[in-house]
């Protein structure tokens, strides 16, 4: 019978633990290319989070700009029209949306999301491109590595193209 509670109560610490988090997944919504050559991003948004993402970007491969634009162009239509645009910096941008928080690490400061979604859009045409998206925990609580922006990071490096 000691056994029997004992399974038992693993297999309710292992379903406690573990959540319920989305698994990995990529949505192209475009027929934009995205050029390797150009993996320079700017963050859309900012979160409590931002430091960490931007470590994992450029450990994935990408170049970040702090700001989406710094000059800003005048063009005249005509006798009475000026147009003003903002010359972004980057060609692509970072949107980041967090889901609902699911757990929090009782040893840490890691938090579990049921998922987060990086969405790219493409700064010239104002048009999404893909969302990469991924459940887990933002930092290591264990027994979880803690993994989450370092395997959203990394998809997007892999699906670049």
């Amino acid at each position: 019978m000691s056994n029997l509670l004992n399974v038992l109560f693993g297999l309710l610490t292992v379903f406690i633990l573990s959540g319920c988090a989305a698994g990995l997944s990529v949505d192209r919504i475009s027929d934009t290319r995205l050029d390797p050559k150009e993996k320079e991003l700017v963050l859309l948004n900012n979160s409590r989070f931002d430091q960490q993402i931007k470590k994992e970007l450029v450990k994935a491969g990408f170049r970040l700009k702090d700001m989406p634009t710094v000059k800003v162009l005048q063009k005249k239509v005509d006798e009475n029209t000026v147009e003003q645009f903002n010359l972004t910096e980057a060609k692509y941008g970072l949107r980041q949306v967090p889901g609902m928080i699911i757990d929090r690490c009782i040893a840490g400061k890691a938090l579990q999301f049921d998922e987060y979604t990086f969405e790219v859009v493409d700064l010239e045409n104002n048009q999404t491109v893909m969302f990469v998206n991924k459940g887990g925990w933002t930092g290591p609580c264990f027994p979880s590595s803690g993994t989450l922006f370092q395997d959203l990071s990394q998809e997007l490096a892999n699906n670049w193209h």
